[in-house]
């Protein structure tokens, strides 16, 4: 198959979107650990618009609750085509060894608007919990754990999973985790 293992810490998308107002770009980033020894062959990312532009980085041997502390190993550009999900082939592969923290780090464009002006620069996340009712009520529950996604402000990482980090894009709740996937196959 095409790809073996998927990263993620989203089951089931996003309920809400961040932006970091004021910046360049909305920096969000995922630390993931990796098992196995693995090739990241691909990403999977949302854009809430057409023409959105993502820088992504991925980053191996990650320390110290840093997206950016390790080796940037792979860098490329993405324009999303569509507004939704879809999976990007990395241009460069990225080779990970058993037991390595990684990161994947996304930088949406935060300039201009699309065709219906919608706002560049908006990352989906997990958001807090909500609830859903048509003909049966749904009560949906997000969490995350320290460590797994961060989002920038000023140059500085937080921590998605704590509350006081929301307030650095303008919310009161807890932000969780970012939508992203990390596509990989075994090495070999």
């Amino acid at each position: 198959s095409r790809y073996g293992k998927v990263f993620s810490y989203t089951a089931i998308g996003y309920n809400q979107g961040i932006k970091a107002e004021g910046e360049e770009y909305t920096t969000v980033a995922n630390i993931y650990e990796n098992p196995d020894d693995e090739l990241i062959t691909a990403v999977g990312i949302f854009a809430y618009s057409p023409g959105q532009q993502v820088e992504v980085e991925i980053y191996t041997n990650v320390f110290d609750a840093n997206p950016t502390s390790g080796t940037l190993a792979s860098a490329m550009s993405i324009t999303a085509d569509n507004c939704g999900y879809a999976v990007y082939d990395l241009e460069n592969t990225v080779s990970l060894n058993g037991g390595e923290a990684f990161s994947v780090v996304l930088k949406y464009g935060n300039d201009g608007t699309d065709e219906w002006g919608v706002e560049f620069g908006i990352v989906p996340v997990e958001g807090p919990a909500f609830d859903f009712e048509m003909d049966v009520q749904y009560n949906f529950y997000f969490t995350s754990a320290k460590g797994q996604s961060y989002g920038m402000r000023n140059g500085e990482w937080y921590d998605l999973s704590e509350e006081s980090s929301a307030e650095q894009f303008g919310d009161s709740e807890v932000l969780n985790n970012v939508f992203m996937k990390v596509l990989t196959k075994r090495k070999g």
